[in-house]
């Protein structure tokens, strides 16, 4: 998969719709599918007589999509159950996690009991056997699998790809449902700045690029993090996607 990034972030950029962004992310989700984008910030009512119209408008807005691929059935199943029992603890730590997590990495860090299993049932009973979720730039991707995901199923190359290609979605998805953009400015990058940003594109980890640039890794540290100022982006995997975006790598 690394080495299709440079495409998959491409593609994404070149998307001119919400749901093409999704359609391109689908494409090279590995093992994955994609279930849904939404943005942290959806004004999201959780009063049991509101929460259809609440879940309409943000959906007209465009801050919720629900990839073309899930049922119809299973959202409306959705929306039921967080009238009966509000939005789920899976929701809250998208929101406010720092890192990415499975479905199951999340019901072992929640472990919820009662009515606060709803989510993951809901999951099951679609399904939905597992799934990955990713927040970059104020947006959440979830992706859902037919099966348990453990270390094997989700290798740490797959989750790296899966949450840069997030990243790039974020930033498009952005660009498109976000009014008045900030112009983007004229920047260079050094040749070795250019170099290191392109070998953690293709999925390479920080000690594998240093031997490949034949400099140590405090270096490659340095390169990435100038370039990531340059570009002003908010991680080392953003600035990727701002390089790969304006054809600088």
């Amino acid at each position: 998969m690394p080495h299709r990034l440079p495409r998959l972030i491409q593609n994404i950029a070149d998307a001119d719709t919400v749901s093409k962004v999704l359609d391109a992310l689908n494409e090279h989700a590995g093992p994955l599918r994609v279930m849904s984008a939404w943005h942290v910030q959806v004004p999201t009512s959780t009063a049991p007589n509101e929460v259809f119209e609440s879940f309409d408008q943000i959906v007209r807005d465009r801050l919720v999509t629900v990839h073309s691929d899930i049922s119809a059935r299973f959202w409306q199943d959705f929306k039921s159950a967080v009238k009966d029992y509000g939005l789920s603890r899976m929701n809250f730590l998208a929101r406010n996690s720092p890192a990415s997590f499975t479905f199951s990495e999340g019901r072992r860090q929640l472990n919820p009991v009662g009515h606060e299993q709803w989510i993951w049932d809901a999951l099951q009973d679609h399904a939905f056997r597992d799934g990955f979720i990713t927040r970059h730039d104020g947006w959440v991707v979830t992706f859902w699998s037919p099966g348990v995901l453990n270390e094997t199923k989700l290798k740490s190359e797959t989750r790296l790809v899966l949450d840069l290609s997030a990243v790039a979605a974020a930033h498009r998805l952005n660009q498109i449902v976000l009014p008045k953009r900030k112009k983007i400015r004229h920047v260079e990058l050094s040749s070795r700045e250019l170099a290191a940003l392109e070998h953690l594109a293709r999925g390479l980890r920080v000690p594998a690029i240093a031997k490949h640039m034949e400099i140590g890794e405090r270096s490659v540290r340095e390169y990435l993090q100038r370039g990531q100022r340059k570009l002003g982006a908010v991680t080392t995997t953003h600035a990727v996607v701002i390089a790969v975006r304006r054809r600088l790598i």
